[in-house]
């Protein structure tokens, strides 16, 4: 049977995050267990506050969906009992070698004096070898389901403890399938990433470590207002109308 896209529109009022979501709904509107997709990346971002640039990210954010006419098929979320990986480092070991020549009879050394010597007839020769260790890092990106059709996003550090969201969350992956719901003929879907004000990151790009936490936590409050009225600023016209009230939505998007 032929199927159609619900119409898409998304919100991505902030360069910290992008959420679209898409669903291929039946012409003749009867769900019977199609998917929720979802596409969701977050990063860091900067912002300027008197005068000194600030890096600013996320500790935790949560991915809320809403579904009218509509509801999560029994068994259907995805990421239940999701096992957190943790940010992950690891050593990789090389060793490169290389000979040096020489002729019969001479010594030969190098600038750190490493010698290589040959006495007698014909030529000889000696390995010399090195070691280089590297370092990788690989941050993983946590996606835990939550009652009433929430998400919750985090990552971890080594030791556990909470690190700034950064990474593809969702790259079109099923979020859930959906079910008819009785009573309700409309047909649509909202999922919004939130973030509270507990759960926002700054750090100054300039100056020692002490100087930095004095503006960090002198300007804290300052700083939240500024994400909070950029946020609400570019998606509506007459921003000052709407009130922050502790939690700032980072990007929505709506099928209808």
């Amino acid at each position: 049977m032929e199927q159609t896209h619900l119409e898409a529109k998304h919100f991505n009022p902030l360069d910290t995050c992008e959420l679209r979501l898409k669903a291929d709904i039946e012409k003749d509107g009867v769900l019977g267990g199609e998917e929720l997709l979802a596409e969701l990346r977050i990063a860091t971002s900067e912002l300027e506050y008197e005068d000194v640039r600030y890096n600013y990210g996320f500790l935790r954010a949560r991915l809320h969906v809403v579904c009218e006419g509509c509801e999560a098929a029994f068994g259907s979320r995805a990421y239940e009992a999701e096992t957190p990986k943790m940010h992950e480092k690891q050593e990789s070991r090389s060793e490169t070698a290389s000979k040096v020549h020489g002729a019969a009879g001479v010594d030969l050394k190098n600038s750190k004096g490493f010698s290589a010597g040959v006495s007698g007839g014909g030529s000889g020769e000696k390995t010399k070898g090195r070691t280089t260790y590297r370092t990788q890092e690989r941050a993983f990106g946590n996606i835990v389901a939550r009652p009433n059709n929430t998400w919750e996003l985090f990552q971890l550090n080594v030791d556990g403890s909470n690190s700034w969201l950064g990474s593809t969350f969702l790259s079109g992956d099923c979020l859930m399938r959906l079910a008819p719901k009785a009573g309700d003929n409309r047909l649509r879907i909202s999922a919004e990433v939130r973030v509270s004000k507990a759960d926002v990151e700054f750090e100054s790009s300039s100056g020692n470590p002490a100087m930095k936490r004095l503006r960090k936590n002198r300007n804290r409050a300052a700083l939240i207002n500024a994400v909070a009225v950029k946020a609400l600023s570019r998606e509506a016209d007459r921003a000052s109308s709407v009130k922050y009230d502790g939690v700032i939505v980072l990007s929505r998007s709506v099928l209808s």
